[in-house]
């Protein structure tokens, strides 16, 4: 009989068409900004969002917040874009490789 329980908590798959749109329609690579943020908080939690909505399709995801300096997307209470692009998890793994050993050379 086991001794911890394990909770299993249902995929939130709410943000999931934000990636199989972007891919769909863009390909691999390309960049699309999620704007109207008035938190950091926020912007933080809509950039992990985005990251596991990736997983949930297989790709990978890059995905980072920047401060708004005022635009007229996203209204008067806009204060974070967050900025988002999908790549083939194999082309995303070599580029990391790539970077990984660069690191290590210029470490030496």
């Amino acid at each position: 009989m086991p001794t911890k329980v394990r909770i299993i908590s249902k995929k939130d798959s709410s943000w999931d068409h934000f990636i199989a749109e972007l891919v769909e329609q863009e390909g691999f690579g390309s960049e699309r900004t999620y704007f109207g943020i008035a938190t950091r908080e926020r912007a933080a939690e809509v950039r992990s969002k985005l990251v596991s909505a990736g997983r949930h399709h297989e790709v990978s995801v890059k995905a980072f917040w920047k401060e708004c300096q005022g635009c007229p997307d996203g209204g008067s209470e806009c204060r974070f874009h967050v900025f988002f692009s999908a790549y083939d998890p194999e082309v995303a793994r070599a580029y990391k490789e790539r970077l990984s050993q660069i690191a290590q050379t210029r470490a030496r």
